[in-house]
């Protein structure tokens, strides 16, 4: 078949695309096959936030600056690793987009009844399960935090000071921005700003304050101020890196200085803390995606956001709030997209309004998390009694082109008390590895290794396929049965010489292998049997495997050595069409694979677990992505459900693959 590069590529975003859909059907059969663990990509998140920042260089008014000029570096602030939480923030209602219309279905062969995978015989483990299990100690409840008591008491007026802080002009402008390399602005590294701060009041100006530099309505850099003493000024020049968190329009904007943002300097004034300085900018901006490009999507909604505001880290839940004690924030925005973020983007914290926090983060992986955890919102901010609004806001900037950028804002509007502070609890119980039986002898069962389609497999003997893969097959010719046996136990059958595996048709015997033992703790066997042509009619059989049939090995678990599952068998002779002739041209497979490209299909096919979306059925689109994927990987066409729901296995297989690499 003449496959365009083209089709290969969409074929592999089939695979990755439909091996995280958590598919809506009324067939459990589904269910089943896709029922594989999968391994829990966690994002990799950046040290903790500790900007670094270098007192500016004071100076008494009104004597000009040092001739070389005091640079604060930029500062990063960056979140702390923590495992992914499990607490439900509150989930907006999204209205669903009109579904794209349904592709042409291409023609199949008629479908072939199957029977329920889940009814086997008593005593027959089934084939597509992994016996071994691991006991895990059960996770203690977490208990919630009451409710503040009221009325509240009168907190304690701020003293009026005698500081002042202000933009100084005896220098020229508070703020420059210019190209230190003259010139208009032709990358973002061209713009620079120089920024002079004074205190004009009659009282030193102590303690922690900060001094943002916004461009438009949004942050671009916060600085640690210093102590000024009245009369003086501080200033910073070539201050760069500004535009890092931008992708700006051309035309004009804005620089804006703000001083002590969050009021924490007690001055005879607060109203006289900012200045704007205008600039053009006029560089083009990333181009604008296409309707049809797949794009990345961060979110603060779903299970995974874990959006806790409590008095300690780490709490099951937000609450128990006091004025008297500390407040911490602690969520996640999670890349709900297979598409990575390679652009810069920060996640920001307000508070009433007032940004409290500002963290930067450097790209993030498709279908992993950006966490924060931020233990000092009392101490940034005076808190009262009383109701207050957190506002998370991931990607304020909006550098990142999305698929959705409506699930990037969440607000909760929370209550501190002035109870005492509720103490943070200790540490929880070590609950230990996961433990397993003790085992002083091997143990024989099916198993099904990496990249197999279940622990017994059938594909037609002159099709030529690797072990472990599904494929149809027919009564008429012969049949290759692989399957999987692995001691899954840490001590070996060296001592026991060797052991039979025989394969049964509907109880009849068909073939028996004889196996060698040997050290062969935790590895595993793999082979073939053949069921002869004509062995059976057309139609459902069962195929069992007996394991270890003359109890050679001793083991510590007899009641697992028998493994099963129904096969269908296809009536008359393989064509060239199941075989798998030049039979879907290019035209058509680009027909199969064209909701891949609409935004419609690929933001809503995926796990609405935990949300109140309302999705539209895309099964058969998801049927058809299916088909097209399985005929460019093997030639052939997928005629029956069974090896349709095959095909969802091993995709759902290869994306353990993709995670791993």
């Amino acid at each position: 078949m003449a496959k365009s590069i083209r089709n290969i590529a969409i074929a592999l975003t089939a695979l990755a695309l439909v091996a995280t859909v958590s598919c809506t059907t009324s067939s459990e059969t589904v269910d089943e096959l896709l029922a594989t663990p999968h391994v829990d990509s966690i994002a990799s998140a950046n040290p903790e936030p500790s900007p670094t920042t270098v007192p500016p260089t004071a100076t008494r008014v009104p004597a000009p600056p040092a001739p070389t000029p005091t640079i604060l570096p930029s500062p990063t602030s960056q979140p702390i690793a923590t495992s992914a939480p499990t607490v439900v923030p509150p989930t907006p209602t999204l209205v669903p987009n009109t579904p794209t219309p349904t592709a042409t279905l291409i023609p199949t062969s008629t479908p072939v009844p199957m029977p329920d995978l889940g009814e086997l015989p008593d005593g027959v483990v089934t084939a597509f399960t992994v016996s071994e299990t691991l006991e895990r100690q059960p996770t203690p409840t977490a208990t919630s935090f009451p409710e503040p008591s009221t009325p509240f008491e009168t907190p304690v007026a701020k003293e009026t000071g005698k500081a002042d802080l202000q933009p100084y002009f005896g220098n020229g402008q508070p703020v420059r921005v210019r190209n230190p390399n003259g010139g208009p602005f032709t990358k973002k590294s061209d713009l620079v700003v120089d920024f002079f701060v004074t205190n004009a009041g009659s009282e030193t100006v102590q303690g922690e304050y900060f001094i943002d530099i916004y461009i438009d309505d949004q942050i671009a850099q916060r600085w640690g101020g210093i102590n000024i003493e009245p009369n003086r000024f501080i200033y910073v020049e070539g201050g760069s890196g500004l535009l890092d968190l931008f992708d700006l329009q051309p035309g004009e904007h804005n620089v804006k200085l703000v001083i002590d943002p969050t009021n924490a300097v007690p001055e005879i004034s607060d109203g006289d803390n900012t200045y704007t300085q205008p600039f053009t900018w006029e560089v083009e901006p990333k181009p604008t995606p296409s309707p049809t490009d797949v794009l990345p999507n961060l979110s603060l909604i779903g299970d995974g956001s874990g959006i806790r505001i409590a008095p300690f880290l780490g709490a099951a839940e937000s609450g128990g709030l006091s004025v008297k004690g500390p407040t911490t924030v602690e969520f996640a925005a999670y890349n709900d997209s297979p598409v990575t973020v390679s652009d810069d983007f920060s996640l920001n914290v307000w508070f009433d309004g007032v940004l409290v926090y500002f963290a930067h983060y450097s790209g993030i992986v498709g279908g992993r998390y950006a966490y924060l955890e931020w233990e000092d919102l009392s101490s940034i901010i005076d808190i009262t009694p009383g109701e207050h609004v957190i506002k998370l806001v991931a990607d304020p900037t909006n550098t990142i082109h999305e698929s959705d950028e409506t699930d990037n804002i969440v607000e909760l509007t929370l209550t501190w008390g002035t109870d005492e502070p509720i103490a943070v609890p200790a540490p929880k119980p070590f609950l230990g590895a996961p433990t397993r039986e003790i085992q002083i002898l091997p143990n024989l069962t099916g198993f099904t290794p990496y990249g197999w389609d279940a622990a017994i497999t059938a594909n037609n003997a002159d099709f030529d396929l690797e072990q472990g893969v599904d494929a149809s097959v027919w009564a008429s010719v012969d049949t290759a049965i692989s399957f999987s046996i692995r001691n899954s136990s840490r001590t070996t059958s060296a001592t026991d010489g060797e052991f039979e595996a025989l394969l049964l048709v509907d109880g009849v015997p068909i073939d028996t292998i004889v196996l060698a033992a040997g050290n062969d703790a935790g590895s595993n066997w793999s082979e073939s049997l053949t069921i002869p042509a004509n062995t059976v009619d057309a139609g459902p059989h069962f195929v069992q495997l007996i394991i270890d049939t003359e109890d050679s090995v001793p083991e510590f678990n007899e009641s697992d050595n028998s493994l099963g599952r129904w096969i269908y068998f296809l009536d008359g002779q393989p064509t060239a069409v199941e075989i798998g002739g030049d039979v879907i041209s290019d035209e058509d497979l680009a027909t199969m694979l064209a909701p891949l490209l609409s935004t419609d299909f690929t933001d809503q096919v995926r796990d609405a677990h935990g949300s109140t979306l309302d999705l539209p059925d895309w099964f058969d689109e998801i049927e058809q992505i299916g088909r097209a994927g399985y005929y460019l990987l093997t030639g052939r066409i997928s005629t029956t459900k069974e090896s349709l729901f095959i095909f969802f296995r091993t995709i759902s297989l290869l994306r353990h693959r993709t995670t791993r690499v």
